[in-house]
């Protein structure tokens, strides 16, 4: 090989080797749900995408059956997606041959198998308490399965799901009660009363106020809900008012 025949080899083998390669997709993509920029938009029709099994408040650490579908855009039964969560986590579930989710549990897209279709199912993981409103985005795509990236048709969508946060019901106190009823200055004042909590809950912080001759003592004067005899003369009237609490709210006071 003369000297100008092996330089312009050399050459032409550089050129190539300075050429990207092309990546196809049919094996789906993380990390795109802004959408797609190998792919042109020549279809006629315009494309849309759904995420459905998402309820309208999520609750806590709870398992989620969740479907994007496209559909419109190019005829065919080809396309493919690709999703992004902020909260919780993703996995595969019933979708393992058409889905894929990464090491992160963010994202989700579709197989190689799964290309072959436009509608795809897996599973999504709600947070923990107080993480607030949860975002995915997803782009959906229909293609001609051409193997090329021209006359498809994609669209993007971005939903908001917010915490499904209980709504407490306040406590309630009743049949306050002061033994003996027929008190000596030698008995000690026993108060006695009933908590209820609709949802539930157990008593937590409720209040206790004792009044002697009307006059309401000051926090702490008496422990608990027995007056030793030591804190009681004749001829005194005693009573207790109950504030009943669950920790977060408080119920109507009730008097002994």
């Amino acid at each position: 090989m003369s000297q100008r025949r092996f330089f312009i080899a050399v050459t032409v083998v550089s050129m190539l080797l300075l050429v990207p390669a092309i990546q196809g997709f049919d094996n789906g993509v993380y990390n795109q749900a802004s959408g797609c920029g190998c792919h042109s938009q020549t279809g006629t029709t315009p494309a849309s995408v759904s995420i459905s099994g998402l309820p309208n408040a999520y609750d806590v650490n709870k398992l989620y059956q969740v479907t994007v579908s496209v559909s419109g855009g190019v005829q065919g039964s080809s396309g493919g997606f690709s999703l992004e969560v902020d909260k919780g986590t993703l996995s595969t579930g019933m979708g393992l041959m058409l889905v894929k989710v990464n090491n992160q549990g963010n994202s989700a897209t579709h197989t190689i198998t799964g290309s072959s279709y436009r509608s795809w199912s897996f599973e999504w993981t709600s947070p923990a308490a107080g993480s607030g409103i949860v975002t995915f985005e997803v782009a959906g795509m229909t293609t001609n399965g051409n193997g090329q990236n021209s006359g498809d048709r994609w669209v993007t969508d971005v939903v908001q799901i917010p915490e499904n946060v209980p709504v407490n019901n306040p406590p309630s106190a009743s049949n306050a009660l002061l033994t003996p009823t027929d008190a000596r200055t030698t008995d000690s004042l026993t108060l006695s009363y009933s908590y209820s909590d609709p949802d539930g809950d157990s008593e937590s912080g409720s209040e206790i106020t004792w009044y002697r001759d009307s006059q309401a003592l000051p926090s702490g004067t008496i422990q608990g809900l027995t007056v030793p005899s030591s804190e009681t003369m004749k001829g005194q009237e005693w009573y207790a008012t109950v504030r009943p609490s669950d920790g977060s709210d408080y119920g109507n006071v009730v008097t002994s």
